[in-house]
């Protein structure tokens, strides 16, 4: 609520100081909204090292959260950038995790640079001629279009 009220102009110091103590007193899985705090930019810097945490212990859909959160926070493309890129090497070796590689891609085309390494694996996972989707029906030509895109994007960054 503290979030949704700053986003309509409410005040700013208020909203952040009630999200970074939700997020420093969550005891887990979910810490919280601590994908909110990259919101608040550099103004959440107070809270960076609980958001590192959450990225370095947190489930794979939080710790990619937390690392967007981070890199907007610091403005540092790493750690954040190497926990995103962890999610792109699984599909390039065939594996089928597609929500969480998508996620990776757009917390990557944030962050706005791409290892050589990502890059590699990305066009090995461009190159293949497989079904970007878990889906067996229409949804899997519309998924595999959207993750193809994403590819493509981060693959222009420099």
């Amino acid at each position: 609520m503290a979030w949704a009220a700053w986003r309509l102009g409410g005040d700013r110091d208020a909203a952040l100081e009630l999200l970074g103590e939700a997020v420093l007193t969550e005891k887990g899985p979910l810490y919280g909204p601590v994908g909110l705090l990259g919101d608040f930019g550099p103004a959440a810097a107070s809270h960076a090292d609980r958001v590192r945490h959450v990225m370095e212990h947190g489930d794979s859909w939080l710790r990619l959260r937390a690392a967007v959160a981070l890199w907007s926070i610091t403005g540092e493309p790493e750690p954040s950038g190497s926990v995103a890129e962890e999610y792109l090497l699984p599909i390039a070796d065939g594996g089928d995790a597609y929500g969480y590689f998508f996620e990776a891609l757009r917390a990557l085309a944030r962050i706005g640079t791409v290892s050589p390494a990502a890059r590699a694996a990305l066009r090995t996972v461009q190159g293949s001629d497989r079904r970007l989707s878990t889906y067996r029906d229409y949804q899997a030509f519309l998924q595999d279009e959207e993750i193809r895109s994403a590819i493509d994007d981060v693959l222009a960054l420099p």
